[in-house]
């Protein structure tokens, strides 16, 4: 089984930006076509969010959650760590996830 190539939890990063007036979709939509992300994967993303919203859930815990996930599976974290640790910031995360990233081939 190899890594995936795409980064999903920064996906789910910025299709939430899209559903932040203050940023808006276009300037969303915008960062994440310069981050090499396809326009249909974001737009899938946005969904995903809407969904979650709708159901209730805090978007910003839903990004910290898949970025959790995703270091637990890809290795960039720990598995002795615990969720609820303070150190696990989305920022944090976020950085760690995205020097695996890069690593990838």
């Amino acid at each position: 089984m190899t890594a995936p190539a795409a980064n999903r939890p920064y996906v789910f990063e910025l299709a939430a930006l899209a559903l932040n007036p203050e940023v808006g979709q276009g300037n969303a939509r915008k960062t994440a076509s310069d981050n090499g992300i396809d326009d249909a994967v974001f737009d899938r993303a946005v969904g995903v969010l809407h969904r979650v919203k709708d159901g209730g859930e805090d978007i910003d815990d839903f990004v910290l959650r898949e970025y959790i996930l995703d270091g637990w599976l890809q290795g960039y974290v720990p598995l002795g760590v615990q969720a609820s640790d303070s150190m696990l910031t989305t920022w944090r995360l976020a950085q760690l996830a995205q020097d695996h990233y890069q690593r990838l081939p």
